[in-house]
């Protein structure tokens, strides 16, 4: 073959080659800077909308999971329990914040929500390439 078809055909190939190739998919930084207004809403309305309940006392099971517990102080019979994560949570608030006061508890489940979903967004836009599915499957 000559060299002017065979740069024709790389030529050619080349082409092909860069319409078929697939975008690259955004990073999470990149995702969270085109829609921090977006999630700086929707954070905004769930806090507004758990604001009230931020005062509220504690409730059915945890009367005896936070307060009539007491080895609610020891994270390492926290680790050996059945809902492990809940438990040692519940235990390293205990530790720092008492266990008088549901306030720090309420925050601490109102940040978690925040947190997963932001990582719900995250997922759902990698999953599926749509702002609009990300969006709309939050709200």
């Amino acid at each position: 073959m000559s060299q002017k078809k065979l740069k024709k055909i790389r030529r050619e190939s080349n082409q092909i080659l860069e319409k078929n190739v697939v975008q690259k998919k955004p990073g999470i930084r990149e995702i969270l800077k085109n829609n921090w207004k977006f999630l700086v809403v929707l954070w905004l309305a769930v806090i507004g909308i758990y604001f009230n309940s931020l005062r509220g006392g504690f409730v059915s099971d945890d009367y005896a999971s936070i307060t009539q517990n007491p080895q609610i102080k020891s994270v390492s019979v926290s680790l050996k329990s059945v809902g492990a994560m809940t438990t040692v949570t519940n235990s390293l608030l205990a530790i720092a914040f008492g266990t008088e006061s549901p306030i720090p508890y309420h925050i601490f489940n109102l940040v978690l929500y925040l947190l997963v979903l932001l990582a719900a967004f995250i997922f759902i836009f990698l999953l599926t390439d749509s702002k609009l599915v990300a969006k709309v499957t939050l709200v």
